[in-house]
């Protein structure tokens, strides 16, 4: 039988849509992410957050636990300078993976651009003792100038364990401060004897919220700042006026939504033994701890606790899953399909997210995508603990990882973007791609010259 013109454009189209099918084929059905890495694999000494500067001429501020931040241009192309160090007033030892202590968070005010004021979380040791302690630094000629320090609080801890602890600005322009309950003295016993989450009059195990462009007079002493007038313990003698909530056991990385209608504080916050535990944060509300872990109660019938405020989400202490990092509401605009999630991970696992969209709150797991399916400039490699998430001005998302070697740790900062749109092979990858295209550009040719 002899074939028509017709019949062999059909067989040719036939063709050419199956390879371009090849192409366009998802890597994966699970959604996934690839990782680039802005700054240099091991540059960086356990790095703890970044923050993008609001400063007018742009850049990215990193910490490190050891209490030294730096500045980098917003290309990343360079570190220009060493922004602020305190390490000689921070206490951590980096060479223990599980200390707790040191620089864990920092702020720029609202109005960093015109003031340049910023507030840093630390853990410092005086005669012996270790203190959390929450200051406020003005920047000076592109540096922290140290000897702006004013000291806002200094919260005597029982332990070097949990620490907590985050500073963040909320809408409402107040900063609020995570802080966890320290422990029990000597970190010995029963961890769940540690009851100072409960107790109004301690500010350990708390969401502090205090006003930094206010001074106030107390007991005759200033203080460089005020407690807003609506917080909810104003006058009650069983609290201390800057607590905002209460019942938390080491809340560690909380963030406001960004388009949020109101003020939703998401808190990560990490379990002893049983449950890790998602929080959205009200006033004056009670997190359970140490009554509660997550939803299990630790004395059936004695957790009708007063103001208790449920986990939005827990999950259960495992071989892979052991703390919790507390992360972001996405609101970028590199993935479409997480906008309104909330992204947060695990320390020994790797990221995960909450999806509320059908008014049922699901978690899915994300993956990271294989190499071939990224970018050749995102493929770096994800480190075995998770340090800690970061967000930009933009919305997009940062990870922090360290691996333990034999020849001491490796940080990694890593930037989270999307899969390419078809497989990717570097190098020589590209030579293949453009060959395929002439191929199909050729073959394209040759049918349309047959049809016609």
């Amino acid at each position: 039988m002899i074939r028509t013109p017709v019949k062999r454009t059909s067989c040719y189209l036939w063709v050419i849509l199956c390879i371009i099918q090849l192409f366009n084929r998802p890597a994966s059905c699970t959604p996934c992410v690839c990782l680039t890495e802005p700054v240099k694999s091991g540059s960086l000494d356990s790095p703890i957050l970044l923050l993008e500067n609001t400063d007018k001429n742009g850049g990215f501020l990193v910490a490190e636990q050891n209490g030294k931040i730096y500045a980098y241009t917003s290309s990343w192309k360079k570190r220009e300078k060493l922004f602020l160090d305190l390490s000689e007033y921070v206490a951590f030892d980096d060479t223990d993976p599980a200390d707790e202590r040191g620089l864990l968070s920092f702020a720029l005010h609202p109005e960093y651009r015109n003031n340049r004021k910023f507030y840093t979380y630390s853990t410092r040791t005086y005669d012996g003792q270790d203190y959390i302690v929450v200051s406020e630094i003005t920047e000076k000629g592109g540096q922290g100038d140290i000897s702006t320090e004013k000291i806002l609080l200094a919260i005597k801890q029982p332990s070097p364990q949990r620490n907590g602890g985050t500073v963040v600005f909320g809408p409402d322009g107040f900063l609020y401060i995570s802080v966890g309950d320290g422990g029990v003295p000597g970190n010995t016993g029963n961890e769940q004897m540690a009851d100072q989450a409960q107790d109004g009059n301690s500010l350990l195990g708390k969401i502090l919220r205090i006003d930094v462009n206010k001074r106030e007079v107390v007991d005759g002493i200033l203080r460089y700042f005020r407690v807003p007038p609506d917080n909810p313990f104003i006058g009650n003698q069983s609290f201390r006026s800057e607590v905002y909530a209460y019942g938390c056991r080491n809340m560690f990385r909380c963030s406001f939504d960004r388009k949020s209608p109101g003020t939703e504080l998401y808190c990560g916050d990490t379990g002893n033994n049983d449950q890790e535990e998602i929080n959205i944060i009200q006033k004056g509300g009670n997190y359970g701890w140490n009554k509660k872990e997550g939803n299990i109660c630790f004395s059936p019938g004695n957790c009708n606790l007063e103001n208790e405020v449920l986990p939005i989400y827990t999950y259960n202490n495992s071989a892979t899953h052991r703390a919790v990092i507390g992360g972001y509401v996405y609101h970028g605009s590199d993935f479409p399909e997480f906008v309104g999630q909330y992204l947060f991970g695990d320390v020994s696992g790797g990221l995960m997210s909450l999806d509320n969209a059908t008014g049922q709150l699901v978690q899915r797991n994300i993956s990271f995508c294989p190499k071939g399916a990224c970018p050749c400039g995102a493929r770096a490699e994800y480190g075995t603990f998770l340090r800690t998430l970061s967000q930009d001005n933009d919305g997009e998302l940062y990870v922090m990882t360290t691996t333990f070697g034999t020849s001491g740790p490796s940080s990694t900062l890593l930037k989270i973007v999307p899969k390419s749109v078809n497989p990717v092979t570097c190098a020589a990858g590209t030579i293949r791609l453009s060959l395929t295209l002439t191929t199909l550009l050729w073959l394209f040719g040759h049918v349309m010259k047959s049809y016609l």
